[in-house]
């Protein structure tokens, strides 16, 4: 097999593994379910972040395997 072919192999492999982030829709609220404007919502694996918004709505990307942690002062992590 030529040493080309074996390439294209390889990286149709390669794609075929590799997975692709999402779009993480989500919406903030406190205990008593009134949105959270202003938290710092992060991908840990990635180090993307994004802030509520007013409605305490985010969206982020993140695939099923990655964290996302949400920091406001006032409130626990």
């Amino acid at each position: 097999m030529p040493v080309r072919s074996l390439f294209v192999i390889f990286m149709l492999l390669l794609c075929g593994t590799h997975v692709h982030a999402q779009a993480i829709k989500g919406e903030v609220l406190d205990e008593d379910k009134q949105p959270v404007s202003g938290v710092h919502v992060e991908n840990i694996y990635t180090s993307l972040a994004v802030q509520s918004g007013e409605q305490g709505a985010f969206i982020i990307a993140a695939t099923s395997d990655q964290l996302l942690e949400f920091k406001k002062t006032g409130y626990k992590t």
